[in-house]
């Protein structure tokens, strides 16, 4: 690669790095939850690392050497990515019943066995085929070692387009086109990081960087429009634990959070309610389905699933920080029937 093409890799990566950090910085102060917006945080501070170490494979300033040491600091990046993104798209889809302390350890323990051959003395030898070829800057990818890298990386990314992809059949309407961002986020990556195995190159940068371009436009959706965000800034959170109950809706009308005591008064008619909008969860219950939305139903009595009292619901906003949209916080209470009856 000439000099002018160096350099402008080197620009283009660094601004790129720079742009993942700053989404990552916005993506935590804005977060919904802890969880959820620290685990996409984890993901962009990796694409982050990847970018910034490819860039001074890049730089003319460094040796040959120094440029091989910069290529083997990119996987710290490619270690920890493919972990985050599965656990993001898992939580947020609802879809982590499998996220169990046995396989947490698994999704830790193989990162770092392949990251102690890849920073090893022998890694040359076990990992990189032998070593990087001096002119096309390339390694033979032949390696057992390396594929079974592949292999554990497609897998994961296989797993995240399933999980994806159940929780568009879920519903006909839930996550309609932020499934088909997340599906294109993992897809586009998938694609081109299959070129990437072959040492084919576009400009001369690794297809399999270029591919984390679309993650990272999903993840300022993710960030900014909050797909498959399913929670609203709790100002909710302090009557979760109360006997009243609350149920908390998005800005798309869709169910974030329910206590205990929402589930034994209204149900819900369909299960798991998580995620899903209430005509959908309670679309043979139309006085619900109204007094969620935050309509007057003093005209409509609402009585509890098990007959044996009057709802009454208080609607409140919740305002999402930073963002001119509101959520829902619904409290419901009951009434007993004969008190009820006399008002």
């Amino acid at each position: 690669m000439s000099a002018s093409h160096s350099a402008a890799a080197f620009g283009f990566l660094i601004a790129a790095s720079m742009a993942a950090l700053l989404l990552a910085v916005l993506t935590w102060r804005h977060r919904a939850s802890s969880r959820h917006g620290g685990i996409l945080t984890i993901f962009l501070l990796a694409v982050s690392e990847i970018w910034a170490a490819y860039a001074f494979s890049f730089s003319n300033a460094l040796t040959f050497q120094q440029q091989v040491v910069a290529i083997r600091l990119t996987y710290i990046g490619w270690l920890v990515a493919p972990v985050a993104f599965l656990l993001f798209i898992a939580w947020m889809t609802g879809r982590d019943r499998w996220i169990r302390p046995p396989l947490v350890a698994v999704l830790v323990i193989i990162p770092v066995f392949f990251g102690a051959v890849v920073f090893g003395p022998w890694a040359m030898d076990l990992f990189f085929g032998g070593g990087f070829d001096p002119v096309t800057f390339a390694f033979p990818r032949r390696s057992p070692i390396y594929l079974a890298f592949y292999t554990w990386t497609y897998g994961l990314l296989t797993v995240a387009v399933s999980i994806t992809v159940l929780s568009a059949l879920r519903s006909k309407r839930l996550h309609r086109y932020q499934v088909m961002l997340v599906l294109a986020a993992i897809l586009v990556p998938w694609i081109l990081s299959s070129l990437s195995f072959f040492n084919i190159r576009i400009l001369g940068i690794g297809p399999a960087v270029l591919g984390l371009l679309p993650a990272i436009f999903a993840a300022i959706a993710m960030a900014n429009f909050r797909a498959f965000d399913l929670r609203p800034m709790t100002q909710a959170e302090s009557y979760l634990a109360s006997e009243t109950g609350v149920v908390v809706l998005d800005a798309h009308g869709r169910i974030s959070a329910m206590n205990p005591s929402a589930v034994r008064l209204l149900g819900p008619g369909r299960s798991p309610a998580m995620g899903l909008e209430v005509e959908d969860v309670w679309s043979d219950r139309p006085a619900i389905v109204a007094a969620l939305r935050g309509a007057l139903v003093d005209d409509l009595p609402v009585r509890s699933v098990t007959g044996d009292a009057w709802l009454t619901f208080e609607s409140n906003s919740l305002t999402l920080s930073g963002e001119s949209r509101t959520g829902r916080l619904v409290l419901i209470r009951p009434e007993p029937r004969e008190v009820a009856a006399d008002a």
